[in-house]
């Protein structure tokens, strides 16, 4: 099929296929990929969410190949990488940003991935995360979020909204009204947001209007919850009355694109082809789709919802010319991108995660002094989201802090590695060996974050096991999710690594003594004692 004349297309032009299929950005399976592609050269598709396998020449390819230019979204919560098609450099995650309080480092993040994104060929990135972390259990928020406090959010949000943008990104910030109040995972389940509406413009929009205020927000990701200050039915990605306060009351002006309709909360509230044309009906431009609807389905649904009046042109052709107008932005008024300077990102990777360590101490905290002999704790991820059932979770977390530790202790010290539900065995072993064969304790404890898993606590068991630890510790480092400290007994001294790039290091650095910490809290994790 001809290339369609960018510069001059506009909504009346395309088919009514053409037309609804450009407000869908295909999500998929590595199996599924290949009739999504016959669709995109087709024109019949506004986007893709980035495949982890492809490469730079394989983007550079189907937009060759696609009649209209094609969104390639993708999260980029860390850094740029996405598998082993397109590199980046390793970030640590937001809430370190949030740990530093400095704009000018949040703003160099969001320009240097957004670089290395518009380098790859991807040209969306999916964030930043504007949810504010004031409640333990969001762990599907956690260190994803930059902070608790709505105007410390509102500051680093709006300059990594301005780094990604004028690195020649669209943006969606995620996820409005905002997730980090729910005690439970939208990926999983339905949460209403029961704040009333003065409160929420003071806390959780106040991010979304600073960025739109401040930094002309391309883009926005409503989320699956429900604001019930405005809609006690739908779900905010399907609600007419969120999308018309996001739009009419704070003035935004760029795109909405919703969060992926596969997850949990709108699966068990809608159809499979209400997910997708709900959502565009309720005044969302894109909707990010389903990986197990497949592109012949989804195809299906939307042409009988343009054949039914419920899509008609007259509401497709406002939402299909704002995003033609953003694509001529991207293609036709943007320079080429330049390859990215990937050893100054790494400078400045290693900055960020040096200056986002906090700690809480007190004035009689002991120094580490390796002269004594220590027992090093060090303590693996492990609940699920619903602790139900107590798993196991990735340790490469625990790998990483315990060679940090051997790096710097040597041989002298006792090092142990313990599950993050240890059997009652373990729990005596490690009690003994600290009371008898060593002086003083270390605790190194990770507590995970993330979708579909996470916690934001440390296990029974291990709480156990460190009460009893507690009169011989020096110190205890959290990394991941900071509310895990919440569960600590009195210590002298928490230091807090965040997650991500540089942070292990970056802590243990603080720990023995090396640098200082100069990072704040942000979020009121403030352990017993503190």
């Amino acid at each position: 099929m001809d290339k369609y004349d960018l510069a001059t297309l506009r909504a009346k032009d395309l088919s009514g296929d053409e037309l609804v299929m450009q407000c869908v950005c295909a999500k998929h399976m590595k199996s599924s990929l290949g009739p999504w592609l016959d669709l995109a050269r087709k024109g019949l598709l506004g986007g893709l969410h980035t495949p982890t396998w492809f490469t730079r020449a394989d983007i550079a390819r189907l937009q060759q190949e696609s009649p209209i230019p094609l969104f390639f979204v993708q999260n980029a919560e860390s850094g740029a990488r996405l598998g082993d098609g397109l590199p980046g450099t390793a970030f640590p995650m937001q809430m370190a940003l949030g740990a530093t309080g400095d704009e000018s480092l949040a703003h160099a993040w969001g320009l240097a991935v957004g670089r290395e994104v518009r380098w790859n060929g991807p040209n969306w990135v999916l964030g930043p995360v504007l949810d504010l972390a004031m409640e333990p259990a969001a762990t599907c928020v956690g260190n994803r979020a930059l902070g608790a406090a709505p105007e410390l959010v509102a500051r680093l949000g709006t300059a990594l909204v301005r780094g990604f943008q004028e690195a020649g990104c669209l943006v969606a910030a995620k996820h409005f009204p905002g997730k980090g109040r729910a005690s439970s995972d939208t990926h999983i389940v339905e949460r209403d947001l029961d704040v009333p509406l003065d409160v929420l413009a003071r806390e959780e929009f106040y991010p979304y209007q600073h960025a739109i205020d401040h930094a002309n927000l391309t883009g926005v990701m409503p989320s699956h919850l429900r604001a019930t200050a405005l809609d006690t039915e739908d779900l905010c990605t399907a609600s007419k009355t969120h999308l018309d306060h996001l739009f009419g009351a704070m003035r935004f002006k760029g795109l909405a694109i919703t969060d992926s309709v596969a997850m949990g909360a709108m699966v068990a509230r809608y159809s499979e082809s209400e997910r997708l044309v709900k959502p565009i009906e309720a005044g969302n431009h894109l909707v990010l789709g389903d990986a197990w609807i497949d592109a012949e389905k989804t195809l299906g649904h939307m042409r009988e919802a343009v054949a039914s009046g419920r899509l008609p042109r007259a509401i497709l052709e406002p939402r299909v010319d704002a995003i033609l107008a953003v694509k001529r932005k991207l293609f036709l008024d943007a320079l080429p991108p330049a390859e990215p300077d990937y050893a100054a990102h790494e400078a400045l990777s290693q900055k960020i995660a040096a200056a986002s360590i906090s700690e809480l101490r007190h004035d009689d905290a002991p120094a580490i002094d390796l002269s004594r002999r220590y027992f090093v704790l060090v303590v693996a991820d492990g609940q699920t989201a619903s602790n139900e059932p107590e798993v196991q979770l990735d340790t490469s977390k625990q790998g990483e802090v315990a060679q940090a530790a051997r790096a710097r202790l040597g041989e002298k010290h006792l090092i142990r590695e313990i599950p993050a539900f240890p059997p009652p065995g373990n729990i005596g072993g490690c009690l003994r060996q600290s009371l008898r064969e060593t002086d003083r304790t270390i605790v190194l404890a990770s507590a995970s974050c993330g979708a579909f898993k996470g916690t934001a606590h440390l296990s029974r068991p291990v709480v156990n096991l460190l009460e009893g630890l507690a009169p011989k510790v020096d110190a205890v480092v959290t990394f991941g999710n900071p509310w895990a400290a919440l569960d600590l007994p009195p210590v002298p001294r928490v230091v807090f690594g965040y997650r991500g790039a540089h942070t292990v290091e970056a802590a243990m650095d603080v720990l023995f003594g090396s640098s200082m910490a100069t990072g704040a809290l942000p979020v009121p994790a403030r352990p017993p004692g503190f």
